[in-house]
């Protein structure tokens, strides 16, 4: 009798598969996964979130936003209490559009992995488009603390505090990105403008 494949070493490699763009592949196996066991029967809740949540990546790197969303929840209806599962759905409805479901999912994400630096990234840039300026300013203070290397929030960081003012940390926080990631053209263009604003560089 062939031996069943362990399911936690077919989705790493339908994983790897995936960073690798050999998608149809990644989702075969994914669908493998599910399909595995006696009829009827499902796989280990733990193994069919995870698969449903490779599936998602994968629709959404072939441009399926609203498939991706759907695939997604699915993996957070069946595992609720993982964290990236709900800060991955929150990226992807705040990419569709639904900021109210983004945030919530971001907060949820946030209070069950309160160390996570992206999950406060992201939800600093659900909370920027929905207008709650100093909310961005608290969850991007939080993921650059978390994470002091992650230029990308020290830059929108510095937006959001260049937007309620505060041009002195605005700069610094620019400039931190600008240290990061020296080839990071918003940090450099949006520290500059705050030095021509001040007469301390020429345009």
């Amino acid at each position: 009798m062939p031996q069943t494949p362990d399911p936690h070493q077919s989705l790493a490699r339908a994983e790897q598969l995936r960073t690798a763009g050999r998608l149809q592949q990644a989702e075969a196996l994914c669908r493998q996964v599910l399909d595995a066991g006696s009829p009827g029967a499902s796989p280990p809740p733990a193994v069919a979130a995870a698969a449903q949540q490779t599936l998602a990546l994968i629709a959404h790197q072939v441009g399926k936003a609203e498939l991706a969303a759907e695939l997604m929840a699915e993996a957070v209806a069946i595992a609720p209490g993982v964290a990236g599962y709900r800060r991955n759905l929150g990226e992807m409805l705040r990419r569709l559009g639904r900021l109210d479901e983004a945030v919530a999912h971001g907060r949820e994400a946030t209070r069950l992995a309160p160390e996570d630096a992206v999950a406060w990234y992201n939800l600093g840039i659900a909370l920027d488009d929905s207008g709650a300026l100093a909310e961005v300013r608290d969850a991007f203070a939080r993921a650059v603390a978390l994470d002091p290397a992650h230029n990308l929030a020290w830059n929108n960081y510095g937006s959001t505090l260049n937007r309620l003012g505060d041009e002195d940390a605005a700069l610094a926080a620019y400039l931190r990105a600008a240290e990061i990631d020296p080839g990071h053209a918003e940090a450099q263009n949006n520290a500059a403008a705050i030095c021509i604003d001040r007469g301390e560089l020429d345009e």
